[in-house]
């Protein structure tokens, strides 16, 4: 051993010695540590369980470590509470590698670290109250890396990470609240972390020039709340996380330069909250949800919104941007039972909403004559959210989809604002044509009065016998020249069959007859023109 390692050894404090000055209280090493700066202090291996009176607190707190490297790794502290409040361990390194709290309190309410590293890795931390609350972390990096905490709280309320980059990766946690309240952040890492038994708030926290990184992380159903926090040139990133059924709450964010990501994220029956938060950027990709509601009312972003769902996921029980503004591009896409609420939206670029399919939830009314005959929209508010779908579509241009939301937009308004004669015209409208987007079903309406009035003139013709071809075709050309009476042929190909098939002038049901299918031809005609005009509209 070099005499700079010898003279090292024999100055630092370790062991027996290290617990002996401690109990002798903090004047007493508070003294020693100001006479002997920068020395070694290590307790690694120690067990306090059996060090003292076993009814008292295991206390450091107010004790001064100088400059110097402290090691407590693989400590035991037995179930006594532990008392680290007010202790500055100055700027060397922190290791409490290994180290195991038992069911005590464990308190470290307004410790000081200074620039060195903090290593708190596969620490122990038992059921008591564990509390970082209004401590001060110093540059060096702070590492939680898998320890334990558990069902007791997990306080870190207004603690200061600011200068720090902070490693809260693959934690198993069964703290029933676990709050970072106020706190101040630049780099966070949960990746891999387990909160599945706990509610998460981070709200009043700050981060900046940093990222909250919550990859792969397992949240249950607690609540998970950012209500009011503050991210500047600091990313929060989401990315294959799992929610339970909970509540997400970014009410009041605010993001100053730093984007918001959900990219490839798993919920159970959740509730996104975004009410009145500041974005640059979101980008909201899940991979799957059960029930899913998005709740963004006065959100404002000035980049852009991307709210794209899989359309083989689970239901969405709402979704609400009233009063939103966009200064951004704005997607949307997904399947949705319910109709997104995009009512007083304020958008400056262009709005995507080519890949969204909504459903109108409608119910019958089987005690009414109406609900025999239609269904009724479940939420009077449906109409108006349509129109503004409408509204928005039309202004891309977007044909297909302004239909699409036209169609629903008269469904959901009829039996509660139409009359009811145009109620039972709308009825009407829709079963035959889709509103003018079905080229289909006016053409088989038109084939099928083909037939049946072919049928019709031939039952009543004097021509016979019944079954002769002739007789057939001719009805089948009388049918033919009602249906399609702009063609040149139709008129004289229709006087000619009436004088085949009936021999005497025809007789009042049989002009009857032909004027009723004209009149049917021409509204399918009509509805077949409206499909192909909508079809192929520029």
């Amino acid at each position: 051993m070099s005499s700079q390692n010898q003279q090292k050894s024999k100055h630092d404090l370790g062991g027996a010695a290290a617990i002996e000055l401690w109990q002798k209280g903090k004047y007493e090493w508070n003294t020693w540590i100001t006479n002997n700066p920068g020395r070694t202090v290590d307790f690694s291996g120690c067990d306090f369980s059996n060090v003292g009176d076993p009814s008292e607190d295991i206390s450091f707190s107010d004790y001064y470590f100088g400059t110097g490297d402290v090691s407590f790794k693989g400590v035991k502290f037995g179930d006594r509470d532990v008392d680290f409040s007010g202790t500055n361990f100055g700027d060397g390194e922190i290791n409490f590698e290994g180290a195991k709290f038992g069911d005590g309190q464990c308190n470290f309410e307004r410790t000081i670290f200074g620039t060195g590293e903090v290593n708190f890795s596969k620490t122990c931390f038992g059921n008591g109250r564990t509390n970082f609350s209004y401590a001060n972390f110093g540059t060096g990096d702070l590492i939680f890396t898998e320890a334990s905490f558990g069902k007791g709280e997990f306080l870190f309320i207004e603690a200061n990470f600011r200068q720090s980059s902070t490693y809260f990766n693959a934690l198993k946690c069964e703290a029933g609240l676990v709050t970072f309240v106020s706190a101040k952040f630049s780099y966070a890492s949960f990746a891999k972390t387990d909160f599945s038994k706990s509610d998460i708030a981070f709200f009043d926290a700050e981060f900046v020039d940093g990222a909250a990184d919550f990859l792969e992380t397992q949240f249950g159903n607690g609540n998970v709340n950012f209500n009011n926090a503050k991210f500047i040139n600091s990313h929060i990133l989401f990315y294959r996380s799992h929610f339970g059924d909970c509540a997400i709450n970014l009410s009041r964010c605010q993001f100053e330069d730093a984007e918001a990501l959900f990219i490839e994220t798993n919920f159970g029956d959740c509730t996104l909250r975004l009410e009145q938060a500041k974005f640059t950027a979101l980008v909201f990709k899940p991979s799957s949800f059960k029930r899913l509601a998005i709740n963004g009312q006065n959100l404002s972003a000035r980049k852009q919104v991307e709210i794209l769902l899989p359309h083989n996921a689970g239901a969405v029980g709402g979704f609400d941007l009233r009063g939103a503004t966009f200064e951004g591009p704005l997607y949307l896409s997904g399947t949705m039972e319910t109709i997104p609420d995009l009512r007083a939206t304020n958008s400056s670029h262009h709005v995507e909403l080519s890949g969204l399919i909504v459903k109108l939830n409608r119910e019958r009314k089987l005690g009414s004559l109406l609900g025999k005959l239609s269904a009724t929209a479940t939420n009077p508010e449906d109409a108006a959210r349509l129109r503004r779908l409408k509204e928005i579509a039309e202004t891309n241009k977007d044909h297909q989809a302004a239909l699409r939301f036209s169609a629903d937009e008269n469904r959901a308004r009829r039996w509660l604002e139409t009359p009811w004669l145009s109620s039972l015209l709308d009825l009407v409208f829709s079963g035959f044509s889709n509103y003018g987007q079905s080229i289909l079903r006016p053409f088989c309406w038109l084939i099928f009065f083909f037939c049946s009035f072919t049928s019709l003139y031939r039952l009543n013709s004097t021509l016979r016998p019944f079954e002769s071809l002739p007789a057939w075709l001719h009805s089948a050309l009388l049918s033919a020249s009602n249906s399609l009476p702009f063609l040149p042929q139709s008129r004289s190909i229709r006087d000619g069959a009436l004088k085949l098939l009936y021999s005497s002038p025809t007789n009042a049901s049989i002009d009857i007859l032909v004027t009723l299918q004209g009149a049917l031809s021409f509204i399918f005609l009509f509805l077949i023109g409206l499909g192909l005009r909508n079809r192929f509209r520029l």
